[in-house]
């Protein structure tokens, strides 16, 4: 980028020596100073609009007072801001298009879960056992590939990361008691009364934890220095291999 901005200084020294009789040493001190400035303004770019005109009419107030400012602006100008604003727009683009962040992942699992749910209560007005003992052995089984995703990955770093133990702590015995709703839903048939009193409870308290995650874990970790990319990236490809299993 520094590279071909140089170069467009170059051929502004080029008009200015044709055009402003300056000198071509002029144009040159010119030229080096304004690269300097450059790099500044690039890497300072809420200086750049004062900085770069300041700069520019002092210097060329020595050099030739008949210079046109607006020439001088019309050229570094767009050069500056474009440079800074396609900076800008990499990095927003670099986050805004990241498939595997594990933020993301995780909270697309919620929302799979949370609406299989829903989908269950209907069932249940519907008196539709089988499809209500289908739909919860798909809830259990999305429910443990993702509890087992977090333990084994995603809270190792997050413990880490947020340095709240208590937080963590709850997060892991919420899970133990989602599990053991799990087990005792797969231990027994549909026909049992307590079959879907079991579901129901189940997604209770997967609303909560839900909630927890997405209100108290989740922000912290977004603001922490988890490398949310790698672990996601992590979560994806060990979720390929459950869901296989």
């Amino acid at each position: 980028m520094l590279e071909k901005i140089r170069k467009s200084r170059i051929n502004l020294v080029l008009h200015i020596t044709r055009t402003k009789h300056v000198s071509s040493q002029q144009g040159k001190m010119w030229v080096i100073e304004q690269n300097l400035h450059m790099q500044k303004a690039i890497f300072h770019p809420t200086n750049t609009l004062l900085t770069g005109y300041e700069f520019a009419k002092r210097r060329f107030a020595a050099i030739s007072k008949s210079f046109d400012l607006s020439l001088l602006l019309e050229i570094i100008m767009p050069t500056i801001q474009s440079a800074t604003t396609r900076k800008s727009t990499a990095r927003g683009t670099a986050t805004r298009g990241s498939k595997n962040d594990a933020i993301k992942l995780l909270v697309a699992d919620h929302a799979k879960v949370k609406k299989m749910f829903k989908e269950f209560e209907k069932l249940c007005k519907k008196n539709d056992d089988e499809g209500k003992e289908e739909l919860a052995t798909e809830i259990c089984k999305e429910l443990s590939i993702h509890a087992q995703l977090e333990e084994e990955i995603f809270y190792p770093a997050a413990r880490e990361a947020i340095d709240d133990e208590d937080l963590m702590n709850e997060a892991m015995v919420e899970h133990a008691s989602a599990k053991d709703l799990i087990a005792q839903i797969q231990s027994i048939n549909v026909s049992d009364p307590i079959y879907v009193a079991l579901v129901t409870v189940l997604g209770e308290y997967v609303n909560h934890h839900i909630a927890e995650e997405q209100n108290e874990i989740f922000p912290r970790a977004q603001k922490s220095k988890m490398d949310l990319e790698e672990i996601g990236s992590e979560i994806a490809e060990r979720k390929r291999v459950l869901m296989e299993e």
